[in-house]
């Protein structure tokens, strides 16, 4: 009875903010798939390179250190900024190519030092593309949307988790 009701909910959108919680969802799919990858994928990988466990665990543990500096000023900055397209757009338009050019790349680096400075790269580009992306739907949605977005973005990253667990060792 549930799904008939949320199925009802999606069908009576405009078909443009309908294909925008599918466009919102699809960011939440590619924030968890990627860092996902990189959290399960990467370990297995530097071991190929050492066999010194904290070393591994400090190029993973780094996303933490962008985490923690990186988000209190770009979030900040993105709701101040002001472009003609918007306040968050930029920002993510910035950050996503490194990010996609960086996962796309870590798995052919030949040495430990190279994977690492891609995977530092990574981590910089998502947590200047992650901060606007959590907060862009009051900028771009109706306050009607806001439940059925944040429904469509779990469904989705919860996909990509299962996905990235499952077939990130293929991918890296």
């Amino acid at each position: 009875m549930a799904s008939q009701a949320a199925s009802h909910e999606l069908a009576t959108l405009a078909p443009v903010q309908r294909r925008l919680l599918w466009t919102l969802g699809l960011g939440a799919f590619g924030l968890a798939f990627s860092i996902t990858t990189i959290s399960v994928a990467l370990p297995p990988l530097l071991h190929t390179f050492t066999k010194s466990g904290s070393l591994i665990g400090l190029v993973i543990g780094a996303e933490g250190l962008f985490a923690l500096t990186l988000s209190p000023v770009v979030g900040p900055w993105s709701d101040s900024f002001h472009t003609p397209l918007g306040r968050r757009r930029p920002f993510m338009l910035v950050g996503l190519g490194p990010m996609a050019f960086c996962l796309l790349l870590i798995p052919f680096m030949p040495n430990l030092w190279t994977t690492t400075l891609l995977v530092l790269a990574f981590y910089f580009a998502f947590y200047v593309y992650e901060p606007p992306y959590r907060v862009i739907s009051p900028d771009v949605l109706s306050p009607s949307a806001y439940g059925r977005a944040l429904r469509v973005q779990l469904v989705l990253r919860w996909i990509a988790l299962g996905i990235a667990l499952v077939g990130g060792n293929f991918l890296l």
